[in-house]
């Protein structure tokens, strides 16, 4: 994704006036930080599991209508 984002921005320097060079650099900025912030969040999830830190809660299923749990 940063090639792209560089592609765009390179785009965007040659035809300054172009209003679809901009939304493409725009678009393509947007989902690479994005993707930067998702990546973020998955270092620090892993990192605080490797840690012993699982403050999560556990969510269980609830049990199917008319089945019993005995």
């Amino acid at each position: 994704m940063g090639l792209l984002v560089l592609h765009a921005a390179r785009t965007l320097a040659e035809y300054s006036n172009s209003k679809i060079a901009r939304e493409n650099l725009d678009i393509f900025g947007d989902a690479w930080e994005s993707q930067i912030n998702d990546l973020s969040v998955l270092v620090k999830e892993v990192n605080d599991f490797c840690q012993g830190k699982t403050d999560k809660p556990v969510y269980m299923s609830l049990p199917r209508p008319g089945v019993s749990i005995t």
